[in-house]
């Protein structure tokens, strides 16, 4: 099991390049790194209603392995993590990322 990571409140920009092009690059500014995961489980929620031709209204089922394999699917993407301590960004890769992508999973089917 991966470490717990803690943030409560730490700015968090995530940044995404779907393709291997240099303008598909964003990213996305937030309040904490709970706050960018939850917004790229949403991409990827957006993601795949589009690739299943789905309605909005329509109900979403999906397995964890689909969001990993999604973010496995992108050209990059990482994580800068304001440190408290240093005042510094922390760069985090797609490993940490797809680790606390499945942590928040898990929680939300505990709940």
């Amino acid at each position: 099991m991966p470490p717990k990571f803690s943030d409560q409140g730490h700015h968090t920009i995530l940044l995404i390049q779907p393709k291997k092009t240099a303008d598909s690059r964003t990213y996305t500014d937030h309040p904490s790194s709970n706050a960018a995961i939850s917004s790229l489980i949403s991409v990827f929620e957006a993601a795949f209603r589009d690739a299943k031709k789905l309605r909005p209204n329509q109900a979403l089922s999906y397995g964890t392995n689909d969001v990993l394999e999604f973010l496995d699917s992108l050209e990059d993407i990482s994580m800068l993590v304001l440190d408290g301590r240093s005042n510094a960004y922390k760069l985090h890769d797609r490993k940490f990322i797809k680790n606390r992508v499945y942590q928040s999973i898990a929680r939300q089917q505990v709940l």
